[in-house]
């Protein structure tokens, strides 16, 4: 749990990066200091040194590190240099190795690809949107020679590196995702981000991820064609956009002629943006300084000597020295030898090292290296397992544990094959909570509808439905499964013919359509016309077998508080109409006054929006003595309840009873089943072999039943037992998982 928490906790702080960077830009600004953005960094760089200095395999390297701090730190206080300059430059510079050494063990699997894409894009839209609000700043407000829009940020080069670090991972993911609309805009924001920056090192590594993911998809080179005009077509913009920046730094540098261009003065002035020259001129100002200013470096990354070069190297040799930089090269070959990257992650990686040999603020600036760990976690949690999103208006919580709990099941089944995504909504306890749950629902399953999934797999076709068409419609190699559960497919009372026409709607775009039984296929195929063979049955997640479980009868009744010495018939319903609690009712007052039933009481789980009705019939037939009613217990105490009945009875009167968990989870448990003899229970209580069964609407008959078992043998009893075990095997969570591979295998 602790762990857990950490991991959202550090998910979060994460998450806010591209929010306090742009906070602190702000305050740049207007010439303040945000203190919070280097306060969070400099606690996120301790923490990750202590956790990496407790584990023995990079224990030596740590101690290296500590040996060299304290080295320098004794230089620091015997040359009475600026201690804050020193502290703040050691930090910058050796945040991204220590930053590598944590997290390249660092088990976090929230970390990953769709993560760094949600970041990038984050990043992009705080760009974008100031300009489309006409405000924020251009670069030409510090550097006349320059042209670019930065929104808030203070640094063109620190919000490029980022863009650039994660650029390729970005592209990729829109190469793969099954939405085309999502491609479109995804690549659109960033073509107009790299327009807005107008940087050299934004547009060459655009265009080398474009061809670096081109090459890696070589073997389907004819599909692939169609795309390399499109990509000619944007680099050429690109590049024409890059004009006016060349331009104004032309006329800056006073570079007239074209035999220039070709001269070492174009590629440093403008290419490079003079950084040769201001390396060269801070070497010769660093001869005139004393020798340890090269062991120990000039201590500050923003003082004059420093600042200008903008060549990371370069500057990291200037602050920290030579001691320094070796050590600092020591720790990066270190890390980099244990590090195992691959594909698209090794290509993003490098390609932000090799920017940071022709550019600044990349290594040491917290803002930018902080992805290069981040990419090593999403590396190691890449998971190519097929994608599901789960969509349904019905899911357990705390407070209502077995609310759509077959939904859950279905979850758990397959997150063991699957990457399972959830927008799901729970109990709601009036109608107020109801609709805002259900915008709240609605509006989650819009937005995760444009993830990139192989299926979407919608429960309640008519409630759950709509909020994933939109998006639907523009994935391609998606599949769409509606699962039907009762009265979303069939009706019981008028009202519910709404569900029938939206689900009629619906089921024109699903790949297939899952019920849960035999039963409630055979309805589809009537009431739609549905094709028998796009009709696939799921039992609704099936039984745990490991839950639900045979237990001594009278330790679950001492667990419950219940008499020893009474005999219970079990009900555990929702109290609705057509629910059969008053079928089950009224034939316990056809028995109540017969001597055998003296010592028997009917035990009801369940609450509903009939409750007041089950109370009326309970007074009106005389059976407050008799009935005892919880409306609600936890899902973990089930299995005791039904080990305590003698006899669970399942009266259900609803034609969109689509299978009914209830009898099979009491049959798991040895527990004797009565139920009716139509709709979904059909599937599995056969009479005379598994259970008793009786016409749904006659009390009488449910009556007769019930007086059958108790009137029944032992032996016979036994056999209708371990025959009601036999048959909820065939149910069992493992057999039902079998079903949902054979069911999306056959699409």
């Amino acid at each position: 749990m602790k762990k857990n928490l950490l991991n959202k906790l550090f998910y979060y702080l994460l998450f806010l990066m591209p929010i306090i960077d742009f906070i602190t830009s702000i305050y740049t600004w207007n010439g303040k200091h945000f203190w919070v953005s280097s306060v969070l960094k400099t606690l996120i760089l301790g923490v990750f040194f202590l956790i990496v200095l407790k584990k023995n395999k990079d224990r030596k390297i740590c101690l290296i590190l500590l040996l060299y701090f304290i080295i320098d730190g004794i230089y620091i206080i015997a040359s009475n240099s600026n201690i804050v300059m020193y502290v703040t430059s050691l930090l910058k510079i050796f945040f991204l190795p220590i930053a590598l050494l944590f997290l390249k063990d660092y088990d976090n699997k929230i970390i990953n690809t769709n993560f760094l894409v949600k970041i990038f894009y984050l990043y992009l839209l705080l760009l974008i949107v100031p300009y489309f609000l006409g405000i924020g700043h251009n670069i030409n407000e510090i550097y006349v020679n320059k042209e670019a829009y930065l929104s808030f940020f203070y640094s063109g080069n620190e919000l490029s590196g980022v863009l650039l670090c994660l650029m390729p991972l970005v592209l990729n993911y829109l190469k793969e995702h099954h939405n085309w609309l999502v491609k479109i805009v995804g690549l659109f924001l960033i073509i107009f981000g790299i327009y807005l920056l107008k940087t050299k090192t934004l547009v060459i590594g655009f265009v080398f991820s474009v061809l670096y993911i081109l090459w890696k998809n070589r073997k389907r080179t004819i599909k692939y064609l169609m795309y390399i005009p499109i990509v000619l077509i944007v680099f050429v913009g690109l590049v024409l956009v890059l004009v006016k920046n060349f331009d104004v730094a032309l006329k800056y540098y006073e570079i007239d002629s074209a035999s220039e261009v070709f001269s070492i003065k174009f590629i440093d002035r403008v290419m490079l943006s003079s950084r040769l020259s201001f390396a060269g001129d801070a070497f010769l100002e660093l001869k005139n300084k004393d020798v340890s200013k090269y062991i120990f470096g000039v201590g500050d990354v923003s003082s004059e000597l420093v600042k200008n070069s903008e060549i990371d190297l370069i500057d990291i040799f200037f602050s920290i020295g030579l001691l320094g930089l070796a050590v600092y090269i020591l720790v990066m070959v270190y890390v980099l030898r244990k590090i195992k990257l691959k594909n698209i992650y090794a290509f993003s990686f490098y390609l932000t090292l090799i920017a940071s040999v022709f550019a600044g603020h990349i290594l040491n600036s917290a803002m930018v290296s902080i992805f290069l760990p981040l990419i090593v976690m999403a590396n190691k949690n890449d998971d190519r397992r097929r994608k599901v999103l789960v969509v349904s208006n019905m899911y357990p919580s705390r407070w209502a544990r077995h609310y759509g709990s077959f939904v859950k099941n279905m979850v758990d089944c397959l997150e063991s094959d699957f990457i399972v995504r959830k927008s799901v909504m729970s109990k709601h306890k009036n109608i107020f909570s109801k609709l805002i749950s259900y915008s709240i629902f609605y509006l989650k399953t819009f937005i995760k509808s444009f993830g990139s999934y192989d299926y979407i797999w919608v429960h309640f076709i008519s409630h759950s439905t709509k909020p994933v068409l939109f998006s639907y419609r523009f994935t391609k190699n998606t599949q769409l499964i509606l699962n039907g559960h009762g009265n979303d497919l069939v009706a019981d009372y008028n009202f519910e013919e709404k569900n029938i026409k939206r689900s009629k709607k619906y089921l024109k775009y699903a790949s297939l359509v899952v019920v849960s039984s035999n039963y409630f296929k055979k309805e589809v195929n009537r009431i739609y016309n549905y094709p028998l063979d796009k009709i696939k049955i799921y039992h609704a997640g099936g039984v745990d077998l490991a839950k639900f479980e045979k237990l001594d009868k009278y330790e679950c009744k001492k667990k419950l508080g219940l008499d020893e010495n009474i005999s219970y018939i079990g009900l555990v319903s929702r109290l609705e109409k057509n629910k059969g609690y008053d079928t089950l009712l009224e034939s316990m007052y056809l028995l109540k006054d017969d001597e055998e039933f003296r010592n028997t009481k009917l035990l009801v789980i369940g609450s509903g929006i009939e409750a007041k009705n089950f109370d009326y019939l309970v007074s009106k037939y005389h059976l407050e003595n008799v009935v005892i009613k919880k409306d609600f217990v936890y899902q973990n105490d089930l299995v005791n309840y039904y080990n305590a009945f003698d006899v669970l009875v399942f009266p259900t009167k609803r034609k969109s009873e689509s299978l009914g968990l209830v009898g099979l989870e009491a049959m798991a448990c040895h527990t004797f089943v009565i139920g009716c003899d139509r709709y979904g229970p059909s599937e599995y209580l056969k009479n005379g072999e598994n259970a008793l069964t009786y016409h749904s609407d006659s009390a009488k008959s449910l009556a007769r039943k019930i007086k059958m078992y108790y009137n029944m043998s032992e032996k016979r009893c036994e056999s209708y037992l371990l025959n009601g075990y036999e048959t909820v095997k065939r149910f069992s969570r493992e057999a039902t998982k079998k079903e949902l591979k054979e069911i999306i295998g056959e699409i």
